[in-house]
């Protein structure tokens, strides 16, 4: 029998951390590593630090390991990226991490972020502050269940991931399909648009 689910704060496995704060000046539009603010957190950079900076920073200040899941602590409160190992840095304050004792499998931790609500401090800007983090409630099961559990996640995302990648790749082949059988008669669609604005 599985050993029962114990009811836990986020704290109670380890501390946030973030990466060291990047100023302005020494960002540029083009350059060796990826710099990720809010704003581009999980989508396409728009700034960039030099190799040497990077490679410093992350020598002494904390940096994630591949694996390491990173939350957006403003904008989207509570996005979540894996982080996969790749050359980049993140912003300060607003990317942050659990650096946790591996108590807790991140797999499983995974879903477990999107099932927490965040106790949101601000009147218009809201903004999850470490304190909020590390005193979110969470119920826990033993190692061996976390694991199961979050291999069992994992592998519903990929599924899910694969169904929609196929559903938009028949509804481009479809649309293609019809914008040629409609563009191929005499006027075509854009005739019968044409009557129809008329």
């Amino acid at each position: 029998m599985a050993p029962a689910w114990e009811q836990r704060k986020l704290g109670e496995f380890g501390s946030v951390a973030m990466c060291k704060r990047i100023y302005k000046e020494q960002t540029s539009e083009q350059g060796d590593v990826p710099f990720f603010k809010i704003g581009t957190f999980g989508a396409n950079p728009d700034a960039f630090i030099s190799n040497e900076l990077f490679e410093d920073f992350k020598c002494i200040y904390p940096y994630p390991t591949p694996g390491t899941l990173l939350i957006s602590a403003a904008g989207s409160i509570g996005r979540v990226v894996e982080y996969q190992g790749e050359k980049a840095y993140f912003q300060d304050s607003n990317i942050v991490w659990l650096e946790h004792d591996h108590r807790l499998n991140d797999a499983f931790l995974k879903p477990l972020y999107s099932r927490i609500e965040w106790g949101l401090e601000g009147s218009t800007i809201k903004r999850l502050y470490n304190k909020d983090l590390l005193s979110a409630e969470v119920t826990v099961p033993g190692g061996r269940e976390q694991k199961e559990i979050g291999q069992f996640f994992a592998k519903l995302d990929n599924l899910i991931t694969l169904h929609q990648r196929k559903y938009c790749g028949v509804a481009s082949w479809m649309l293609g399909v019809a914008l040629v059988r409609l563009g191929s008669e005499s006027d075509g669609a854009f005739g019968e648009m044409k009557h129809v604005l008329r």
